[in-house]
């Protein structure tokens, strides 16, 4: 019998990690070593992506089954979404515990239960990966809901790089929070607190946005708006064959079917983009020439991508929906495994695709003859990207950073479509198609783009740490100092926390929330603090880890922390006092010398 309890969930720096873990105790009762080198071999042998094979060389074999399980409760962790690095298992002097990062940590615990189930079976006759899959897109379907996207974790790798901290902005998924107080900046997927109200509903809606292009001179296609199909033998007079049909509130070519060169293809156009909208659709001219998105961010061009529409080669054997499952082989629900490519989906619209061009799934393709499965070229769909930065012509790339500025969009994605980008629109009739004001990060990576430079100009030179000041007591000296702060004078833009009080400046506020570190966490989302001067127990402290990362000083009282939580407190201190006694007024002297350190600035 395997046993597994959890111990501890310690929410900051803590003697395992540096960053927020679950800690379980794992226990083996009666059991066949030899057995659980088995299962330690089978587990490596079923999920090599996922499992370190040089862990079943350990010869404690115990500790290697507790860290494989840990390997592999990461990697079902932060397969489809996450961001998490800290998975082990180390043998105490209290017996062997298990670690693991986590975002929500009922379901890590949860991703660790499952590892010890999934690892009891694997070794027997008859072993079902088909029941571990379901067992996983369980934990998957609350991963979507609980854990940070794609699009946060691209930003949250930068941040970590550039020593950025990174916390949740309010409970609904999306919504992230790099840097602290008055050095942080808000994040919903690529859209910043910093971006434009007005400009992005504008980008929001294609029929605002055509209006905006035409209003600031931008080249773009002529459009018209339909309600029914009664009225598209009139819209088509206007903007003419070939034309483009599209809903205009969505994105990533959702509804759209562009290449259209008659009435029939037009009607079933149309109707394809009514199931996507009730709104009126816009039916636009269609501009020959490559896909390219331009991405500027902080109105300067920083990224064009030559998009490319998914499609596959022939090798004279294989059908074309055997071409797509194989190239499908490459791609999967990691994005970070797959070159952040999409898998392709086989759908109605590619049959639709297909048949224009003679084609269907079935077809065998002749050795080198392309298939284009899709009229658009979105990542979204499964197209792929191709830098092409430097044959940008200049009015190209000074009308692109115009129109971004114009919309005052952090970061933008226009949509742009010319027969060669390295001339003007006046010479080939380029146009610009649409914007986005929440572009995927991932065309950064997927382009072959270092991401750390645009993300470092996305978060700013200023997002970052404010000046962070620690005092762990015993809880009884906090309790008297939690009595006497109320007459203490509190400088402007000081941020401080002590024990159940907390405020900033002169002004107290109520922490609503029941989270462990709840209050700090608050006061680090004001804008007006500059710095933070925190007060905690010792017992908090060893129960729940540290509040933050790092601390540029820390006062402990003597004999307060045990040696190893001591070791944690010198590890992400810039500097550290242990004192016998902690007079009242030294958390008023930390104050003060807050805010001198702001005023000196």
């Amino acid at each position: 019998m395997i046993k597994l309890d959890l111990m501890a969930t310690y929410y900051g720096p803590n003697p395992y990690s540096l960053e927020p873990v679950i800690v379980a105790q794992i226990q083996f009762v009666d059991v066949d070593t030899s057995i659980l080198q088995q299962m330690c071999d089978s587990v490596v042998r079923y999920f090599p992506d996922w499992c370190e094979s040089s862990a079943t060389l350990e010869a404690d074999v115990e500790l290697a089954f507790a860290r494989l399980a840990s390997q592999w409760a990461l990697s079902a962790l932060t397969e489809v979404r996450g961001f998490l690095h800290q998975a082990n298992a180390v043998r105490t002097s209290n017996g062997l515990r298990m670690y693991l990062g986590f975002h929500e940590a009922e379901l890590s615990f949860r991703a660790m239960q499952l590892a010890l189930r999934m690892m009891l079976k694997c070794h027997e006759p008859g072993f079902s990966l088909a029941a571990v899959r379901t067992a996983l897109d369980g934990l998957w379907n609350l991963c979507r809901k609980k854990h940070p996207d794609y699009q946060a974790t691209i930003l949250m790798d930068a941040a970590r790089q550039l020593k950025v901290p990174v916390l949740p902005y309010i409970r609904a998924v999306g919504y992230w929070q790099f840097g602290w107080g008055s050095r942080s900046r808000i994040f919903y997927e690529s859209l910043s607190d910093q971006d434009s109200v007005l400009g992005t509903k504008i980008a929001a809606n294609k029929q605002l946005c055509k209006n905006f292009f035409d209003n600031i001179g931008a080249p773009s296609p002529p459009f018209t708006m339909v309600k029914t199909v009664e009225d598209l033998p009139l819209a088509v007079q206007h903007v003419g064959w070939p034309c483009v049909v599209k809903p205009i509130h969505l994105g990533k070519g959702a509804g759209v079917t562009a290449g259209i060169n008659n009435l029939e293809q037009l009607e079933a156009a149309f109707l394809n983009a009514r199931t996507f909208s009730e709104h009126d659709i816009l039916m636009e001219s269609h501009i020959q020439g490559q896909d390219y998105r331009l991405t500027t961010v902080n109105g300067k061009l920083c990224s064009v991508v030559r998009r490319a529409a998914a499609q596959v080669r022939g090798d004279g054997v294989k059908s074309i929906r055997e071409l797509v499952a194989e190239l499908n082989q490459q791609r999967s629900g990691n994005l970070h495994r797959s070159g952040y490519l999409r898998v392709i989906e086989i759908d109605e619209v590619m049959q639709t695709h297909l048949a224009a061009q003679g084609l269907c799934l079935e077809t065998i393709l002749e050795l080198g003859q392309v298939a284009v499965l899709r009229s658009n070229a979105n990542v979204s769909t499964g197209g792929f990207l191709i830098e092409v930065l430097d044959e940008v012509h200049p009015d190209i790339r000074m009308m692109a950073e115009m129109i971004s500025q114009a919309l005052g969009l952090s970061i933008a994605g226009l949509d742009y479509i010319s027969p060669d980008i390295s001339q003007s629109w006046t010479v080939n009739r380029g146009a610009f198609i649409e914007v986005n004001s929440t572009p995927g990060l991932d065309v950064f990576l997927a382009s072959g783009l270092f991401i750390q430079r645009v993300a470092r100009e996305l978060l700013g030179l200023e997002t970052g740490r404010i000046a962070t000041r620690l005092m762990v007591i015993a809880a009884k000296d906090l309790d008297r100092l939690e009595r006497a702060i109320v007459s203490f004078p509190k400088p402007d833009h000081i941020a401080w926390v002590c024990g159940a009080q907390a405020g900033l400046g002169s002004l107290s506020i109520q922490c609503r929330s029941d989270q462990v570190w709840a209050s700090i966490y608050m006061l680090l989302k004001i804008k007006q603090a500059r710095s933070i001067v925190i007060a905690v127990s010792a017992e908090q402290f060893m129960q729940f880890g540290a509040p933050l990362e790092f601390f540029d000083s820390s006062i402990v009282q003597n004999l307060t922390l045990s040696s190893n939580w001591l070791t944690v407190l010198q590890k992400i201190s810039g500097s550290i006092s242990i004192v016998d006694s902690v007079p009242e007024e030294i958390f008023s002297l930390m104050l003060n010398e807050s805010a001198r350190a702001n005023s000196d600035v």
